[in-house]
This record gives structure tokens, sequence and C-alpha cells, in this order.
């Protein structure tokens, strides 16, 4: 659900490392028709795909032809060109690995039962202090 025009997904694969680290999260500022077209080469945009949204590195632009042609910085090869009207938004921030506490239940539950065990030890440590 987008936040004052701001949407974040959690970064699944490794085509664009170094850049942005597989399980980062990225915030996308969906872009206007008229902002779409002010896209240029370097810029990294989230594609609306039949899955889920695809986060590239802009190639090439044809401003012509109303496309945009993608690629993954770990990727030996450009992805199919891409109709402006599939971007979804531009790249502003990049937060990395901190996304594998989301992609899955099992580091919030480790995160949890950390907490637990810390709060439990301090007080069995006042509990023992005491005597």
């Amino acid at each position: 659900m987008p936040f004052f025009g701001y949407q974040n997904y959690i970064v699944e694969t490794p085509s664009m490392h170094p850049t942005i680290p597989k399980y980062s999260i990225v915030y996308v500022k969906e872009l206007n028709e008229e902002e779409k077209k002010e896209l240029k080469v370097d810029d990294i945009v989230a594609i609306s795909t039949s899955g889920k949204p695809l986060l590239h590195r802009i190639i090439e632009v044809n401003q012509e032809e109303g496309f945009i042609i993608t690629q993954g910085d770990r990727n030996q090869t450009p992805d199919q060109p891409v109709a402006y009207e599939k971007v979804i938004g531009l790249n502003v921030l990049v937060i990395p690995y901190i996304g594998i506490l989301f992609s899955s239940i099992y580091p919030g539950l480790i995160i949890l039962m950390g907490i637990l065990i810390y709060i439990i030890s301090k007080e069995i440590f006042k509990e023992i202090k005491k005597k």
C-alpha cells in the first residue's frame, strides 16, 4: 500500500548486487505519466510484471517509442523493452538486509525469543541479587 506516494518492497533476488543487496528494503517513489517520461539512463526503477515488481537499472531510454530497457547490475543480458505504463516508480532509498526480518516468520520469532529471554533473565538476576 503506497504511503505518501512511496511504496516499499523487499528485494528477493541478487540481480542488483552489490548496489542493492538481496533482502534489502527499497522505497520507490510512484511516478505519474509525465515523470515517467523524464527517466534517464542509470535510474533504478520498479517495473510492474505479472508477478512481483522488478527493480532494475535503466540502460536505454527511447522516448519516441515510449519504452525503456533495463538490466540488473549483476545480470549479463538486458531485459526486454518495457513501456512507460509498466513503470511503477523510481528507487529513492535502500535499507540493506533489513528485509530478511520481514521475508519470513522465523527471523521475527528468533528476535522475539531473544527479547523474551533477555527480559526473563533480567528478572531472574534481580531475584538472585535480593537473596
